[in-house]
């Protein structure tokens, strides 16, 4: 009966606006809700109903500021004593001793903080018992610090700008770790949101090789291509395809990678041109391209090697390589000293470069299908190649390395000498020397297709086919030493000449002229063209020779002449015969197997210097035929020192009555000079087939009767 007692009692006390509560000693809650303890202990927020574990804590009350305990959080005020307010657990309730009063007018209590009702004026910073479920976790917004930097907002569970202090004891709220791996702009699991550092559209990138450049393979014939790092970027797409094609060409390279370089080995058919282009990716927040980067360029080989001295010129060919067995010395490069690589298409000149620039390096373009590539050094004046024959090396295919020169110290003290191929020399001087040509013989050998004899074989090198020397009583002289020096004579033994005396019986001009029965008044043919005489072709006046009055002038052959199989053509000359090759054509007179060609001259026969071969090592002949002269007969030089002279070849027989004058020099003051070591300046072949062509008039014997 005493509950309707009750609620007249509350109701009654309502109605005259005066409350009457009883003592509360402390207030346990269990979930949400705060426990006021006595210690100024810290409060349970979130407690697990089945296991009466808390599972989240608020902060530290303060209760320093009233001697109510647990301030300054207005539902701990309730408590009416500081010793009463202590900590229980289990279901609300309230507990203990003591009473107390309080009253207040006006219709109302205004808000209870404790009562389950979040009524106006209460908030989640107030009481968070009554407004637990209009509050979550950062729904009271920033959360601010005490002057301690402890947090004073029991709403805040966390601190997503990480600004407060939590207590070290571990017993707080445990901190939110932000989740922005990827920094993509996504929420970071901690009430923020992440930057968007990671995304965006990568930078370009620098290639190598740059545009219109070289890239040289390495000695494996391998060749790398390369990038710079592009910021933000994951991966790189590639494509390498050669020239003027795209990927999907055969040998094209396209694809996608990680790494910043790419080594391939070229394909032979492919070329040596290629474009390389090359795009970054970000893939961190979605798929992001940079821009395209593209460069053409040109594949490109190294020939290197060394200058090596070789003083015993020791050094062999082995392939295509030098060696000797020897330990090399690197031999100092001069500046006259020059090499030079001949590809297909063009002459790469290289460089000396290393210590002492001993070492050489040629830049040539990759081009397997033709490793033929010609390597050419020409090395100061004062030296040679004792190996590779020649300073050159050919087939070389690139790249390659150690293809060394080996070089000896250059004999420059030879002169311009002469020889005779296959047939019999003859001076008629009585006295002194009567036939002289110094044999280079310490760099004359058969190796370098030099023969060290005044009288060499034929061109077929016919056993016993070199001649004999004939004297009218002078010396042979073969080599500079002084005296006479006739150990070079011959190419076959034993080493023979003939000494004898001056000829009764010449066959001059006049003698012939008789044979031919050229009469008082013979009719002059080519006053005309004396200057520049064409081949003839209209047979003589006469029916027998040509004739032509040197009161004209000299008869002078500017322009090539070719006598066809089976013609016989003899010219007799009242003057001088010139011979003259301004078109450089080389072989101005050429005389076919079977045929037959003559000039008999009453005055001097000379072949000025432009007849002749600017190849040292060309035996074509520049002239065939037979020459006589009443006077001399004239190989004739430059006319200037050190000039340079070219190669006389001459095919048939040369005849100089009153003297042969051989003029001609390598020398050119320079380089060309060595060619005076390995090759006669003048080269005479004997023509046998003239013999057995030779007209019938020429031909008739001459009988000497006298009476001993």
């Amino acid at each position: 009966m005493r509950w309707p007692r009750l609620v007249l009692t509350l109701c009654l006390i309502l109605s005259l606006g005066f409350v009457f509560q009883p003592p509360l000693y402390a207030q346990s809650c269990s979930g949400s809700g705060y426990v006021c303890n006595f210690g100024c202990q810290r409060e349970c927020v979130q407690e697990n109903p089945a296991t009466g574990v808390c599972e989240a804590y608020g902060p530290w009350y303060n209760c320093s500021q009233q001697n109510l305990g647990c301030s300054p959080y207005p539902d701990c005020e309730l408590i009416p004593e500081h010793s009463n307010c202590q900590f229980y657990s289990g279901a609300c309730s309230t507990t203990g001793g003591g009473g107390g009063s309080g009253g207040g007018s006006g219709g109302g209590s205004g808000p209870v903080c404790g009562n389950g009702a979040c009524e106006a004026g209460e908030t989640c910073s107030t009481c968070l018992q009554d407004c637990a479920g209009t509050c979550g976790w950062g729904a009271c917004g920033s959360c601010p610090c005490s002057s301690v930097g402890i947090g004073v907002d029991p709403a805040c569970r966390t601190n997503p700008a990480g600004i407060c202090v939590w207590d070290p004891s571990g017993c707080n709220p445990p901190s939110c770790s932000p989740s922005c791996t990827p920094r993509c702009g996504q929420p970071d699991g901690c009430g923020g949101t992440c930057s968007n550092a990671d995304s965006g559209v990568p930078s370009s990138v620098t290639l190598t090789p740059s545009e219109g450049g070289r890239l040289f393979l390495a000695l494996d014939g391998t060749f790398t291509v390369a990038w710079s790092a592009s910021a933000k970027a994951e991966r790189y797409q590639y494509e390498l395809y050669p020239l003027n094609s795209d990927c999907t060409h055969p040998h094209a390279r396209c694809n996608v990678t990680t790494g910043r370089q790419l080594t391939l080995t070229p394909d032979p058919v492919a070329g040596n041109r290629y474009t390389l282009r090359v795009r970054p990716i970000n893939q961190s927040c979605s798929t992001q391209y940079g821009s395209w980067m593209q460069a053409t360029f040109t594949l490109f080989s190294h020939i290197t090697g060394h200058l090596i001295a070789d003083p015993n010129a020791s050094a062999t060919l082995v392939g295509n390589a030098c060696q000797d067995t020897d330990l090399p010395d690197l031999l100092d490069a001069t500046p006259l000293t020059t090499i030079t690589a001949e590809g297909q298409y063009a002459t790469y000149t290289g460089a000396f470069v290393g210590k002492d620039a001993s070492a050489y390096s040629l830049e040539v373009p990759w081009w397997p299908r033709f490793a033929n590539t010609l390597v050419t050094l020409t090395p100061d004046p004062t030296l040679t190649c004792s190996c590779p024959v020649g300073c050159r090396f050919s087939g070389i295919a690139a790249p390659q390395s150690a293809v060394n020169f080996y070089l000896t110290p250059l004999n420059l003290s030879h002169t311009g000498w002469w020889q005779v191929q296959g047939g019999l020399v003859y001076a008629g001087a009585t006295t002194g020397q009567a036939l002289v040509s110094y044999i280079p013989v310490d760099t004359c050998n058969p190796d370098s297709t030099c023969t060290a004899a005044l009288l060499a074989r034929d061109a077929a090198q016919t056993p016993n086919s070199a001649g004999v020397a004939l004297t009218g009583g002078g010396g042979v002289d073969t080599q500079s030493d002084n005296g006479d020096q006739p150990g070079y004579l011959r190419e076959d033994n034993p080493q023979l000449s003939a000494q004898g005396l001056d000829l009764p019986f010449k066959e001059t001009y006049a003698y012939f002229y008789r044979q031919y029965s050229m009469g008082v008044t013979p009719v002059s043919e080519f006053n005309a063209v004396a200057d520049d005489v064409p081949e003839p072709t209209t047979p003589p006046v006469n029916g027998r020779a040509y004739f032509y009055d040197g009161r004209a002038g000299d008869f002078t052959i500017r322009q090539p002449w070719h006598i066809a199989a089976s013609e016989q053509i003899v010219i007799f000359i009242d003057g001088n015969l010139r011979l003259q090759d301004p078109l450089g054509v080389e072989q101005l007179i050429t005389v076919e197997q079977g045929s037959f060609l003559a000039f008999i001259v009453a005055g001097d026969i000379v072949a000025e210097a432009s007849v002749g071969n600017t190849d040292p090592a060309n035996t074509s002949a520049n002239l065939a035929g037979v020459f006589i002269a009443d006077g001399w007969l004239r190989i004739a030089s430059r006319g200037v020192a050190a000039g340079g002279d070219d190669r006389f070849v001459g095919e048939g027989t040369y005849v100089g009555w009153r003297g042969v004058a051989l003029e001609r020099d390598f020398d050119d003051g320079h380089i060309r000079r060595i060619e005076n070591n390995t090759h006669p300046v003048e080269l005479f072949r004997f023509r046998p087939d003239f013999v057995l062509h030779v007209p019938a008039r020429m031909a008739a014997p001459r009988y000497v009767w006298q009476e001993t």
